[in-house]
């Protein structure tokens, strides 16, 4: 009889490509790929890959299907949520950088002593910095005998989430699509630039406590909500893609992108009725103001990532709680951009250019 397969020292980790759908032959294959680990994941991890979807015919003398005219149509791009259950643990911003914003840059003076920073910012100001990332995983059973090994290959992200639930620590999702799978054995080869003993460490890694995450809904991010106290909050944005495939394959062969999307969703305690009454507001006398969610306040090591000129969008149906239980609500505020920018004191430039890389 076989063995049980567990997660237990199965592999998981992911490289930026060298173009969609690896086009160019580009990094797993090869062999010269920098690999990054993910940020510690509690639970199962779900890495869709693509499936062909068949056409079944029903002639037009029978009520059963015909075998013999039974043929594939399309070799569907796999989607799902990674990882599965509560999200990463987040600490390292690179996974976020590659798939959640369209541009990238650095700037700052990197590796200069105290008081110096380099500086890691995300935006969407441009469309050059597309990534498509790629994901090697290897399950093994309790013996430590390789029962899968595969490579998931042109890989974007649809959604990114970033946020916390009161008394936990600040976590990362992704909605992922993905554009091709193979059989594959790969080595983890990690690259030691811009490590400085913790992003790639998990013995030593760091975390971000709830009770250290602030959200300002100010211009001037110092000021917090003036009735609301968050005991959940995600920040989301939204990047959908449109996959074509032409008569000559039935793989995916272009993309281009959709209607973006840069919101926040945030249940509370309600103290007063600063924020209902915004809610409440015609459009045109609604307050738009940045909204920021902070997770690191250090001097030279801030982190932030920021939705432009949000707005309170909807709110749930107003009810009186019950005698035991306090007024609490979900509110969705909806704005029409989002960059991040990360600080980084005393760590070596991760790049020569200007495009951040792994």
């Amino acid at each position: 009889m076989g063995n049980i397969v567990t997660g237990i020292d199965s592999e998981f980790f992911w490289a930026i490509e060298a173009s969609f759908l690896n086009g160019s032959a580009g990094m797993p294959i090869t062999g010269t790929a920098t690999h990054q680990p993910f940020n510690p994941a509690e639970g199962k991890i779900l890495v869709p890959v693509p499936t062909y979807n068949q056409e079944i015919p029903f002639l037009q003398n029978s009520l059963d299907p015909n075998i013999n005219f039974i043929h594939d149509v399309e070799y569907a791009p796999g989607k799902g949520l990674i990882p599965n259950g509560k999200g990463f643990i987040f600490h390292d911003p690179q996974l976020m950088l590659a798939l959640g914003f369209t541009h990238k840059e650095k700037s700052g003076t990197w590796g200069g002593g105290a008081g110096t920073y380099g500086k890691l910012i995300g935006n969407f100001s441009d469309n050059d910095d597309e990534d498509t990332v790629m994901i090697q995983y290897k399950k093994l059973d309790k013996d430590g005998t390789v029962v899968e090994e595969l490579t998931a290959l042109g890989i974007k992200s649809e959604e990114f989430r970033i946020g916390f639930k009161a008394g936990g620590v600040l976590r990362t999702k992704y909605a992922i699509i993905v554009g091709d799978a193979i059989t594959n054995t790969r080595a983890f080869s990690a690259s030691s630039n811009f490590d400085d003993g913790k992003w790639a460490d998990w013995a030593k890694s760091t975390y971000y406590p709830a009770s250290s995450c602030k959200v300002y809904w100010d211009d001037s991010y110092a000021a917090e909500f003036s009735d609301l106290k968050i005991e959940e909050c995600w920040f989301v944005i939204k990047t959908p893609q449109k996959y074509l495939a032409t008569s000559d394959s039935l793989k995916v062969q272009y993309r281009h992108n959709d209607h973006r999307e840069y919101y926040a969703e945030i249940t509370a305690l309600i103290l007063g009725d600063t924020e209902l009454d915004e809610y409440r507001a015609a459009f045109t006398s609604k307050t738009k103001k940045n909204l920021r969610l902070q997770w690191d306040t250090t001097a030279n090591e801030e982190k932030f990532l920021d939705i432009d000129d949000a707005h309170i969008e909807s709110m749930e149906v107003d009810e009186i709680p019950a005698a035991n239980e306090a007024y609490r609500i979900t509110v969705k505020l909806r704005g029409i951009s989002a960059d991040y920018e990360g600080n980084f004191n005393n760590l070596t430039d991760p790049t020569t250019d200007n495009r951040v890389t792994v």
